[in-house]
C-alpha cells in the first residue's frame, strides 16, 4: 500500500516526526473501515486517526465512540477506547490468553 503525502496533525504525531523523522510516521489509504467511518479515506498508522481528507477524528473501531487524539489504545496502531481495550484485556485474562514470558494479556504483550 502506498504511503500518502498527507500528514496527521495530531500533537503526538507531530512530536514523533520531529523526534524520529518522517520514516517513523505514515498515513495510508483506509482498507477496512467500520460502517460509522464510511467517509474515511486515510488512516494514521501512529495515532489511529481517520481522515476524510479535510478533518481528522479518533474513533474506537469497536464501539464507535469519538475520543481525544491521545486517548486511543492499542499495541502498535491504537484503535480502541480505554473501555474496549480494558474489556479485551480482562477477557484474555479470564480465558488464560496471556504471554508465557511477561504474563500480560496477549493484546498488551510486546515480547
Amino acid at each position: 500500500m502506498e504511503k500518502s503525502e498527507t500528514r496527521c496533525p495530531s500533537i503526538l504525531c507531530i512530536k514523533e516526526i520531529q523526534e524520529y523523522g518522517e520514516g517513523y510516521h505514515g498515513v495510508y489509504p483506509v482498507k477496512d473501515k467500520p460502517d460509522f467511518l464510511s467517509e474515511a479515506t486515510l488512516r494514521c498508522e501512529r495515532c489511529g486517526g481517520y481522515s476524510n481528507g479535510h478533518i481528522w477524528v479518533h474513533v474506537c473501531v469497536e464501539c464507535g465512540v469519538q475520543v481525544k487524539e491521545d486517548e486511543l489504545k492499542g499495541l502498535f496502531v491504537p484503535h480502541k477506547c480505554s473501555n474496549c481495550e480494558e474489556a479485551l484485556a480482562q477477557e484474555e485474562i479470564k480465558q488464560g490468553n496471556t504471554c508465557f514470558s511477561c504474563k500480560k494479556p496477549k493484546s498488551r504483550c510486546y515480547c
